[in-house]
Order: C-alpha cells, then structure tokens, then sequence
C-alpha cells in the first residue's frame, strides 16, 4: 500500500514505474477503507507483463490426505489446513473462493512469504499449500512437493500434471496480471516508449524460454491494456 501510493503521487516523468499486481491494483481497494490511491485513475497503464496462476501442492507423504480433498474436508470440516505465503493476498482468496464455491471447510495457516511455508509443507508441519506457479514448479519438478489442481480454465503448458481444479461443474480461476504503470500524468509519447520497450524485451527468446517458470508472457498495446483495466472495474471483476 505505501509503495502503490508513493509510486501514484510520484513525478510524471516515466523514471519511477510501479510493477502492480493483484493486490496493488484491485484487492487492497476492497479490504482496506483508507487506500487513498485509484489504480484506475491514478495510474497511466503501460502493458500486462505476465499472467501467473495459482495452484494446490502437497507433500508426497500427505497424499492419502489431500486425495479428494473436497471429500475429506467435508467428511473433518475444520481439521484440514493449509499454508498460504501471506493474509489476504492471491493464494489466501483463491482458497477461500475454493472453500465458497466446493462447500468446504479447510482452516487457513498464514505464513510471512512463500519460502517458509513451502518448507513447512515439504517438511510435512501443513499438508498443503496454496501459491502461484512461479513458487511451486521448482519443488514440483524436484518431487519435494506433489501437483494437486492448478486454478485456471485449462491446463498450463509449464505444469502438465497441475490439472484445473473442478468445483461442481465450474472451473475455479484464480490469476495474476502483473502489470507496470506510471503516475496518470505521463505523457503519451513516454507511455507509448516504454510500452515498445517492454514489448520488445517479452519477445526475445529469453522471456519465452521463461514461461517454463510458471508465468505466461503478455503484451499488450497500452490502450487495450487500459480498456482491459476498465472493463474489469465495470465488471466488478478483480
């Protein structure tokens, strides 16, 4: 919140650019009353870098645990827990969206950052977790931690075993757009330079090699990345 709101009031020169995520831009507006910055409004869109989903992981060892885990916790409501990188951020509210939308009742365990709660899973203190791709694939592909269901409409190409996670006929969907954006007052021509710039730069073999990383590179046009913006905030969608 303080970085979102030092980046909004900052000079329009586009030399101080706020990376925004889905907390910055859409959550924190709904959780907290105070937010005195508008992400619609007080920011110049530039381009969607990447699109991160969230997934569900376990430990080998927990398996017989987390197999049907929509059965399990209905059958030991409130005795099955899972870990999150942080309150109310992404992994947190995907969970709970899971647990609205299954009828289930899983307790959540907060932790301060990813690093510590996959630990905390792969050592088998909490069963499961729920974070985004880019924290998990690495303990997934060295089978410290097992793929349970990736929250998207389709699988992704950089977890072939993270399976859609189905909830009565409804795919549950839970991702991220990181984003970069500049103080509202920039000038276009300086918009349009750093959106050809990044552009560039997520279209170099680099940037698309990394999408085995968990993240599926963006890049759009700085007006349709508003419009997209807009739309959401019409929508209600976050």
């Amino acid at each position: 919140m303080i970085g979102t709101e030092v980046a909004a009031k900052s000079a329009p020169d586009g030399y101080t650019l706020f990376m925004g995520t889905l907390g910055n831009f859409s959550v924190n507006q709904h959780l907290y009353l105070k937010m005195s910055v508008d992400p619609v409004r007080d920011f110049a869109p530039i381009t969607q870098v990447v699109d991160v989903h969230s997934g569900s992981t376990y430990t080998p060892p927990a398996r017989k645990q987390c197999h049907g885990t929509a059965c399990l916790a209905r059958a030991r409501p409130g005795q099955l827990h899972y870990a999150s990188p942080v309150r109310a951020a992404r992994p947190h509210l995907a969970a709970e969206l899971l647990k609205r939308m299954g009828n289930v009742d899983i307790v959540h365990v907060p932790y301060k950052g990813s690093a510590p709660s996959m630990q905390d899973v792969i050592g088998g203190q909490v069963p499961m977790t729920f974070d985004s791709l880019l924290q998990a694939l690495p303990h997934i592909r060295d089978k410290r931690l097992k793929a349970l269901a990736v929250l998207a409409s389709t699988a992704r190409r950089s977890c072939p075993t993270c399976r859609p996670w189905t909830s009565r006929g409804s795919r549950l969907r839970a991702h991220q757009l990181v984003r970069p954006g500049g103080a509202a007052a920039t000038p276009k021509e300086i918009v349009a330079r750093l959106n050809a710039d990044v552009v560039r730069v997520l279209h170099t073999p680099r940037c698309a090699t990394d999408q085995r990383h968990g993240g599926d590179r963006r890049g759009h046009s700085a007006e349709e990345f508003g419009e997209r913006i807009r739309s959401i905030r019409r929508n209600g969608r976050g």
